[in-house]
């Protein structure tokens, strides 16, 4: 199981592993000395809280002298950060709170802020030995450190080392001076006082030899100071930590809490090597696909560098190996020259200089899903004088990327011109000229302390495929290589670029030595991302572009020297670039770059993803995403047992807060507004968490479904915010950080399947989407209808289709009128053939008027004439598509309500712009169902154990969200992570068997997996017998059964608001083809002193269900402890007819299934106990913004509530 609290284990192995690869030894013949320093000691320089740090501190400099003792220190492995070395060696195991099974995790309640910050005030010192074998003499040494965070010195055998070799060797490079915007303009210095570690700082001749940065690569010539043989050589390293948010370094926003160190320390790898006169490094090979696919051109680039005293001429040969080992290409390219002390100077291989460079019907690399992944490798040899200098191996893939700009009409409300700055302008990505539709996940490094793991990277990439998505963006966090080789390997591409709302998007503010810093790091970053075939896309900004407005002249400058840095590495002859990932104008080139951010970073109701042009459409470079709330086992993992419900009560509400993000995504109420709104309130933490899979399910499904019928002509591109966490929480991912899997992941994978059948819950039509390059003639597709107790209530609607490929049409221009028509804009920089900077332009302002593999096959009218009966409350529906030959090729199925959710725009962060949601609480009287489990086979293959259960519902009712655990033993507490289930979160109907693989490691679990299974019937158990029973079997399009809806209210204040339906709910009711019986966006408050609401029906009635809804928008914290009901026909003399006890709950759905029927004019609502004070948890002395801040490391206190909060009143009549 992938689980960093493993790693006090693991690293005595590891420690092991290392003492032997570090053993001396010549290199291979074929083989370049390489060697990776892993193993590490660390302690702190002067002093540090902790008193078992401070008795190793170490008081001077004189820990810098090779012979000096660190028997003393700790163990630590880079990469990684201190605190995650010290919290490996048990430094902190004292002060953290053991969790419900004893064991010491980090991640446990608020064990995190325990750390004090304290420890990391003052510099730490890293040390480690190494000998280098003695065939290496002669030759030069080169150490490479790929991240140093934030500021080092370098100590080799004593001797203080500086840093030589850069790319930016001229100040004039720093200053102000020509850009797109003026071509004309002279270098100018300018001066700004600059940030954090850099504050002040002036001196160029200084800074430009200092290591400064946590994103730039430092090759260090260590030759003269190290000896070869038996003799052991040492390396100390003094870091410095960064000034979290005001460096350039790692900043982890409002996903995750600041760590007490700020992520210092040793944060990439270091690697040692040999080299002879030149040095070969940085490959890269740019393709040129023709669009018959018969031919690709290749254009090889690789840097050279000599690190000796003397010019070097001599002869380069490349040799080409198909993905079989077949050599199909041997060019050699001579004289070349690599001048004393050049570094990094590139060498051209191209394919209009050396024909054998085009490769005749090559393998192209696809991204998953529309292709295979066939990698090529490349390998160099540099030879003066008959000696070889140097060897690099370069694996690739051929394929070529290109883009245009596109106009999303939907998003744009079919505007007849497209303004630049519109959202609505969509970022289209071709791969080998055909359009893809980018679906992927923001990637969080997958640790907090940034250790490395490859396990985990795996199970992050199988998840993604799973999900059937084909990207990930990174942002700001570069974390680890052998990540991207997954990716290379499994066609997942890769976006990434530097992060947001830290001093990366400053950049009109940079002083030169910012400049100096953040120039050297893109040099480092897109020269290691441009060797990989995953790689397509580089943001020279993430919320804003460099040159937006704000950041003035200086901005634009910034935006240009980036431009200028990539066309000298060939960026835009490999991939695509991005000036940022929102809707915001780069002044430099006067565009957008294609993508937005203006969907919601919360949860939402199903239609929402459907029903709001700026929510699922155009290019959304982050969004969707809120809550997600992992299964039971994963939940008692990080909160104490006694805390796990309920949720919004005082004692639970910000310890469960804690682990979820901060600033404005500190607690769960709009997650949990449309979890009890939808399914009502859960008597026990085990119901809540199975309601948050369903809803989580059903979420994520709407949104691929919505995203994957909208393709190419509405929508380019979804990011969801977010893939991954780099800790253990509640919000912004698709599994959890123990690699669990939930109701997020398995409603992702439904909705993504690699062709789908779908029912779009908006529109109410069926759609076919294929997300493959293959065909399926003669396809056919079923739809069935069944009511709450399992009884069909339809004939079967069947069709039979031929299913195109996925594919569109070339861009015709959008705008009918205004400037902006279809047409070529400035996006960046090549370089000519004259090595000359020149525009590059790509189309913008275009439509793609179809996307092949979109098919509809029934609308509404075709439903509805297919019942037979009317539907129950909540209803379900069947669908299959098999292919010609009868294999299923998709099966889905919905519980849909009749009052369904009617949602509303929002894009203010995370409220809540819904009017009404769902009622699903007919679910609630599904029968008890003894499930039918067997195994019918077990097999092993390629390092996976692939178990197949038999799961049958021998009943003649409906099974409801079928769920499979895997677990690793008999008690079943521990599962089986990571894993793969065929299908998951499914619906059996009557007598109905499905057959479900459950893939697993078999490094985790040797044989057979514990398995159990349940579902939703089961959980819930029917406890809401009589619940939603025929209230909305009658209701119109436009109507209401709800007999309090637009009805007087008196008391508190605002009282009209509890049973009044905005105009805005309404026509959003009718534009969805649905009803609305109330309004979740108006609220009415009652303090205890007021009392009481009254609702006058008008005249005397009979009900008996009372549903109730304590929210103000999103916030969940003025909901009452009990609520009793009184009617009367006078309005003076009341009698009570219900006293409702949620103190067990803390739900903001009060859900009253009166016991008779009551019968009056009057209703009097009155609730009592407030919700009192939740105390802070894990906040620092320095958390000054608390947790409305984004750098905050705990929770801020909530206060106690002082009122009550009504949203709506709902009162039925049973029928």
């Amino acid at each position: 199981m992938t689980n960093f609290g493993l790693n006090r284990c693991i690293k005595a192995v590891l420690a092991i592993l290392i003492v032997i690869s570090v053993s001396p030894g010549c290199a291979t013949k074929d083989e370049p000395f390489s060697r990776q320093l892993t193993e590490w000691k660390i302690a702190p320089a002067v002093s540090a809280t902790t008193p078992a740090l401070n008795a190793i501190a170490v008081k001077d400099d004189a820990a810098k002298a090779a012979d000096y003792s660190t028997s003393d220190w700790l163990k630590a492995v880079a990469p990684g950060t201190v605190l995650g070395n010290l919290v490996d060696d048990g430094v902190y195991d004292d002060i953290f709170q053991p969790d419900n099974d004893g064991e010491i995790n980090e991640y446990f309640n608020d064990n995190l802020s325990r750390i004090p910050e304290g420890d990391f005030e003052n510099r730490w010192w890293y040390s480690t030995d190494f000998t280098i074998p003695s065939c290496e003499a002669g030759k030069k040494i080169i150490l490479t450190f790929k991240g140093i965070s934030y500021t080092g010195e370098i100590y080799v055998n004593g001797t203080k080392v500086s840093n030589k070799y850069i790319n930016i060797t001229d100040e004039n490079h720093l200053k102000n001076g020509p850009t797109l915007v003026d071509a004309g303009a002279e270098v100018t210095d300018f001066q700004t006082d600059g940030s954090g570690t850099l504050t002040g700082v002036t001196d160029f001749e200084e800074y430009k030899n200092q290591f400064i940065g946590t994103m730039r690569t430092y090759d260090l010539d260590i030759t003269d100071h190290v000896k070869t043989g038996s003799v052991k050589n040492n390396i100390k390293v003094k870091v410095t930590k960064p000034v979290y948010r005001d460096d350039l370094t790692y900043y982890w926003v409002d996903w995750n809490p600041k760590p007490a160190d700020a992520m210092m320390g040793l944060t990439g790898e270091v690697i040692l090597h040999s080299t002879g006169s030149a040095r070969l490094a940085n490959p890269a090979v740019a393709s040129k696909v023709t669009v018959d696919h018969k031919t690709a051109s290749l254009n090889l680039y690789v840097d050279a560098s000599n690190f000796t005293a003397e010019g070097v001429s001599g002869s380069l040969t490349a040799v080409i190996k198909d993905p079989e080992g077949k050599v199909v290409a041997t060019i050699t390219k001579e004289p070349v020259s690599v001048p004393s002390g050049t570094y990094n100077s590139e060498i051209e291989l191209r394919a209009s200089d050396f024909p054998a460079l085009n490769i005749e019907n090559p393998q192209l690399w696809w991204p998953h899903l529309s292709g295979e992944q066939p990698l090529y490798t490349v390998d160099y040899e540099y030879s003066a004088d008959g000696i070889i200098s140097d060897r690099l191996h370069h694996r690739f893939g051929i394929r070529e990327i290109s883009a245009e700009v596109n106009v999303s009409p939907y998003a744009n409300n079919n505007s007849d011109s497209i303004s630049a700055s519109h959202l609505a302008n969509m970022l289209q990505i071709y791969v080998n000229h055909r359009p893809v539709l980018l679906k992927g996940g923001g990637y969080c490094a997958s640790d907090l302390f940034l250790r490395h793991n490859r396990k985990t990277n795996k199970a992050v990439v199988e998840y993604v495929k799973y999900m059937g998505m084909n990207m990930i963006r990174d942002e700001g966090k570069f974390f680890d290589n052998n990540l991207l080789d997954l990716l290379d390997e499994n066609g997942i591409l890769l976006m990434t670029g530097w992060c947001c709302c830290d001093r990366w998007q400053s950049p009109g503010e940079f002083s030169k030595a910012e400049r100096f810093v953040a120039f050297e790091s893109l040099y480092a970053q897109l020269r290691n991302a441009r060797q990989h075939p995953c790689m397509f896309l580089w943001f020279n900004g993430s919320d804003d572009p460099p040159s937006i407005k704000a950041q003035g002249v200086n901005g634009q400058n910034v935006e240009q020297k980036y431009f200028e840095i990539e066309a000298n590495l060939r960026w835009l002859e490999i991939g695509a670039n991005c000036n940022n990932g929102s809707a915001k104008l780069a002044t430099l080139t006067g565009v957008t770059g294609g993508m937005h951010m203006d969907a919601t970073y919360d949860s939402q109701t199903p239609t929402w993803y459907y029903s709001d042009p700026k929510g699922l459409y155009g290019f959304i470079s982050e969004g969707g995403g809120g809550g997600s709330i992992p299964v039971q086992e994963t939940m008692r993992r990080i909160l104490p047992e006694s805390n796990l419900w309920p949720y919004n009560s005082a004692e639970n509400y910000n310890l469960w807060n804690y682990h979820l993000c901060r600033g404005s995504f500190n607690n769960l109420g709009q997650h949990v507004l449309f979890i009890d709104g939808s399914y009502g309130a859960s008597a026990t933490f085990d119901e809540f968490i199975a309601r948050a899979q369903v809803f989580q399910y059903d979420l994520q499904r709407a949104q691929y479904e919505a995203l994957n019928s909208n393709r190419y002509r509405n929508t380019s591109g979804f990011i969801n915010w977010m893939l991954n966490n780099a800790w253990p929480i509640m919000f912004w991912n698709q599994f959890d950080y123990y690699m669990n899997p939930n109701g997020t992941t398995y409603g992702a994978r439904k909705g993504n399947e690699p062709v789908h059948i779908m029912y779009n819950m908006y529109r109410k039509c069926v759609n076919v989407v294929n997300n493959t390059f293959a065909e399926y003639p003669g396809a056919v597709a079923t739809m069935e209808f069944y009511d709450i107790v399992g009884n069909r209530i339809s004939n079967t609607l069947e069709k039979t289709i031929d299913i195109r490929a996925d594919g569109a049409p070339t861009a015709v221009d959008y705008a009918v009128s205004g400037k902006n028509r279809l047409s070529p804009r400035t996006i960046g920089l090549v370089k000519d053939e004259n090595n000359s900077y020149e525009p590059y332009r790509i189309n913008y302002f275009g439509k793609i008027t179809e996307a092949y593999g979109v098919t509809e096959i029934w609308d509404y009218d075709d439903i509805q004439t297919a019942l037979t009966g009317p539907p129950s409350d909540v209803y379900f529906i069947r669908l299959e598509l098999r292919v010609a030959d009868g294999r299923v090729l998709s099966l889905n199925s919905y519980a849909e309500p009749l009052r369904n959710d009617v949602a509303g725009a929002s894009h203010s962060w995370n409220r809540s712009g819904t009017y009404q949601a769902p009622d699903m609480t007919q679910l609630n009287q599904l029968p008890h169902i003894d499930l039918e489990v067997s195994q019918p086979a077990f097999k092993k293959a390629s390092g996976k154990n692939i178990l197949t259960c038999r799961v049958s519902n021998p009943t003649d009712n409906i099974a409801y969200a079928v769920e499979l655990k895997a677990y690793t033993g008999s008690d079943r507490r521990t599962l089986v992570a990571s894993v793969i289930y065929d299908d998951n979160l499914f619906t059996l109907f009557p007598c109905e068997s499905r057959d479900i693989d459950i893939s697993y490691n078999r490094s985790d679990l040797s044989g057979k997996a514990f398995v159990a299974v349940s579902c939703y019937n089961n959980v819930i158990n029917g406890k809401d017998s009589r619940a939603a029973t025929s209230i909305y079997t009658t209701v119109p399009q436009g109507g209401s059964n709800n007999i309090a809806r637009g009805k007087t209210v008196t008391g508190g204040t605002d009282p009209l608001n509890a049973t009044d339906v905005t105009p805005g709910g309404q026509a959003n009711a009718g534009e969805g083809r649905a009803f609305i019986d109330s309004d979740m966006n108006t609220f009415a408050t009652l303090s205890p002193e007021q009392g009481a609401f009254v609702v006058d029906l008008d005249s005397v009635m009979s009900f008996d269900r009372i549903m109730l809804r304590w929210n103000r928008m999103n916030g969940l914290r003025g909901r009452p402890d009990r609520v009793r009901i009184e009617v009367s026909n006078d309005n003076v003399q009341f009698a009570e007819v219900a006293s409702y006890d949620n103190s067990k709950m803390g739900s903001i759905m009060t859900n009253i299934i009166l016991p008779a029927k009551a019968r009056g004019r009057y209703v009097k609502i009155i609730p009592s106990g407030l919700i009192g004070m939740s105390a802070a948890v894990g906040m620092r002395s320095g958390d000054k913004s608390g947790a409305s801040g984004q750098s905050a490391s705990g929770i801020r206190k909530a206060d106690a509530s002082k009122v009550f909060n009504l949203s709506a009143v709902e009162i039925y009549t049973f029928k």
